[in-house]
């Protein structure tokens, strides 16, 4: 495991693209920001998106380190 300085580590609520947009064409994202870096990609359906967002609380409580290139 790599240590090192505390991260700040914040995970938003789930967006989904500009109303109006196709249902075939509608995207969800999940937006977080690691150290004052944001990453939202985007997901089909919000079930996925809500597994991804899950995942991502679960490694913030659990105190893991994210990879600022990758950000995640």
């Amino acid at each position: 495991m790599v240590s090192g300085p505390p991260q700040k580590v914040q995970v938003f609520s789930l967006g989904r693209s500009r109303p109006g947009a196709e249902r075939a064409r509608r995207r969800y994202y999940v937006k977080w920001r690691v150290d004052g870096r944001d990453r939202a990609p985007s997901f089909k359906t919000r079930a996925e998106a809500d597994r991804f967002r899950s995942s991502l609380l679960v490694a913030v409580q659990n105190g893991e380190r994210f990879d600022h290139r990758l950000g995640g």
